[in-house]
């Protein structure tokens, strides 16, 4: 339950994202908001990750974070407080990777015009699921010649990118900095203002019911497909080929062909043919079921299931990018 933490940070985003709007962080703050807040993001994940791949899951106060627990007195002796210890670092690195979402979302917001958004909710699907698979291989091929640490640390570097694209696109022309804030009362205000302005809207509530429920069908389906196939005595290497591989492909194939549905076709169409598809495809969990064991069967299901959920993840999360005001995108 404490590493699960290390994902749950994620859903939590809203309690700080704000600070990304309105804080101007020094001596960095003068390269610009969205800059200044990707460099610093940057640096935060890849401290993060160096220290997670530093921690002795036997040793108290192997990592840096590890070392000043034991010097501000929070560190205990035992095995079970060095476990301690990497909960603590894999939370921080979700802590930090949260706020590079925060901050990367703002960033391409803000950076893209609104017609382009399709293509750019594309373009960081294919980053997010390219670089997970990039760092995961990188990871394991690293650990088996060189150990776990040798790994994290390498894994650390791929922060860097954004830092350079950071430094080398500047700031975004449509960024619209919040209205100043000082002291408590502009605290208040920075965290009340992007609620107050979103529900000030017409049919914010529906918009809201949205976000929250169109995805529960998908989500349910996904997480007890593995039941499914256990139950249909599928073998891991089947799993492997036909659910994880054809998976992959059919993702990136559905980010693509959701791009162009949003270029083509405009915003509203696009998202409703993506919902229709999203539906649809759960049905293909049922075929599966009453069809029984069947590799071509499962090949089948999971590439409908994961186009269609790539054209929807981009279409859909290209939406709620135009939903924000740019005075409170990281916020929105």
């Amino acid at each position: 339950t404490a590493f699960s933490l290390a994902f749950l940070v994620y859903n939590l985003k809203p309690l700080w994202a704000w600070l990304v709007d309105g804080f101007h962080l020094p001596i960095l703050g003068r390269m610009g908001q969205r800059v200044s807040w990707t460099i610093f993001s940057a640096m935060l994940v890849m401290l993060a990750v160096a220290n997670l791949g530093l921690v002795d899951p036997h040793a108290v106060g192997s990592s840096p974070v590890g070392q000043l627990m034991q010097s501000v007195g929070l560190g205990h002796q035992g095995e079970l407080a060095a476990l301690f210890e990497m909960a603590i670092g894999a939370v921080l690195v979700g802590f930090a990777g949260a706020t590079f979402d925060i901050v990367i979302d703002a960033y391409r917001i803000e950076l893209l015009k609104p017609e382009e958004l399709g293509i750019g909710s594309g373009m960081s699907q294919y980053g997010w699921r390219i670089g997970s698979a990039a760092a995961a291989a990188l990871a394991l091929f690293i650990a088996a010649r060189s150990g776990w640490s040798m790994a994290y640390l390498a894994c650390a570097s791929f922060a860097l990118p954004a830092i350079i694209a950071a430094l080398w696109v500047g700031e975004p022309e449509r960024h619209r900095e919040a209205l100043e804030r000082k002291g408590a009362p502009g605290i208040i205000a920075s965290i009340v203002g992007p609620f107050s302005e979103f529900f000030s809207r017409a049919g914010a509530w529906l918009v809201l019911l949205f976000i929250l429920v169109h995805k529960i069908g998908d989500t349910l389906a996904n997480l007890t497909l593995r039941l499914l196939l256990d139950d249909l005595h599928f073998t891991n290497d089947e799993i492997a080929l036909f659910d994880v591989g054809t998976g992959f492909w059919g993702y990136l194939i559905g980010i693509f062909i959701g791009g162009i549905l949003y270029a083509k076709l405009g915003l509203k169409r696009s998202v409703m043919i993506s919902l229709v598809l999203m539906a649809v495809s759960n049905f293909s969990f049922a075929m599966l079921a009453a069809t029984g064991h069947s590799n071509w069967g499962l090949g089948a299901t999971m590439m409908f299931e994961t186009v269609s959920s790539g054209i929807g993840g981009v279409v859909v999360t290209a939406y709620f990018s135009a939903l924000c005001n740019l005075r409170f995108t990281a916020a929105h």
